[in-house]
């Protein structure tokens, strides 16, 4: 008879947890951003049931690799004394390697502007590669409100504004 392997993703699932390589998943107290999956799946070890175990798997790591928690990770693990400049570099970067023209990226800062967390505003506000609204109305009522929360970024709000002022001035 085969012995069951168990596959449990719960907000207690890391990645690392999921690729261990041993039989059945170990947790921890790491939490990851959005579990995909919760609750627990069973397969008996045979090997047919082994390969529908790690289609599973795959399907979830591939669920956990969005731009979003890419962005997150690369915010968590940063060195401490890193400028923003430096992490916006490689978001531009990303922009400009991935089939959806950064649309993704943008998305993500946007987000980051709207947090409540003054570093990842900081480091948004520092984006250059392009505008993240779509409209001067949207870019001056995100600024507006991100203002109100944290005056001190004021300056990076107006430099931001006066380049879209500069790129869309008309002749």
């Amino acid at each position: 008879m085969a012995t069951p392997v168990e596959i449990g993703i719960s907000t207690g699932a890391t990645l690392q947890n999921l690729t261990n390589g041993r039989r059945g998943i170990a947790f921890n107290k790491k939490k990851l951003a959005q579990p995909p999956h919760s609750g627990v799946r069973r397969w008996s070890s045979g090997p047919e049931n082994k390969v529908n175990a790690r289609n599973h798997l795959v399907q979830i790591i591939r669920t956990l690799h969005t731009v979003e928690n890419i962005a997150e990770l690369l915010f968590r693990r940063r060195a401490s004394n890193l400028p923003p400049t430096a992490l916006v570099e490689v978001f531009a970067r990303l922009v400009w390697t991935m089939d959806d023209n950064g649309t993704e990226i943008f998305h993500t800062l946007r987000q980051w502007i709207e947090s409540g967390d003054v570093e990842r505003a900081r480091i948004a506000l520092t984006f250059d590669e392009g505008f993240l609204y779509g409209t001067l109305n949207k870019t001056v009522e995100a600024f507006n409100r991100l203002c109100l929360r944290f005056p001190e970024l004021r300056a990076a709000c107006d430099k931001n504004l006066a380049a879209w002022d500069q790129q869309h001035r008309t002749s």
